[in-house]
């Protein structure tokens, strides 16, 4: 296994729209392992294919009650269930060294129930519906397959005050 570059924010890779997994061979699986480890080794609860410049369908996520379980969910499709939603805040790998004035600002509305869809790391398919921490964690990891950075849920003026920014980049 290997760790994994993650790329930073305003990386405009992190704007390319992931394309889905036709098959899951070996390099996909090994792709999977390795992003796993590259979120263990960051403490994060989920990463995207996308954030370590690999534009295809793929997340993983952990899960349970103390995070100890981790999944991969390939070409997840997130169907928001209800109206019923909460601004919270959220942090990412591909986002980091936002002033701590901003970063208070900083929430995002997201469903507080949803649907996924997907297959698992062994091909087979996955149908469940997820709420709370759970729904909102699959949400922000399925942005990224679209594109989608959690900065593009807030506010105009906080997306601007980013912008000016010098944000931190790895060591």
């Amino acid at each position: 296994m290997a760790l994994l570059d993650i790329l930073r924010y305003p990386d405009a890779r992190l704007r390319t729209t992931a394309q889905p997994v036709e098959t899951i061979t070996p390099d996909i699986q090994q792709l999977i392992a390795d992003m796993i480890e590259t979120m263990n080794h960051h403490d994060a609860m989920g990463l995207a294919a996308s954030q370590v410049d690999v534009h295809k369908r793929i997340i993983v996520l952990a899960t349970g009650d103390d995070y100890s379980d981790i999944r991969a969910y390939i070409n997840p499709v997130v169907t928001l269930l209800g109206d019923e939603t909460l601004d919270v805040p959220e942090s990412c790998l591909s986002v980091v060294g936002i002033p701590t004035e901003i970063a208070a600002k900083m929430m995002v509305k997201r469903s507080l129930n949803i649907n996924l869809k997907a297959l698992d790391r062994e091909g087979n398919p996955v149908d469940f519906d997820a709420s709370g921490v759970l729904a909102i964690c699959l949400q922000h990891e399925v942005d990224h397959l679209n594109g989608i950075l959690y900065v593009d849920h807030t506010t105009q003026d906080i997306q601007e005050q980013i912008h000016h920014c010098e944000l931190a980049t790895p060591a």
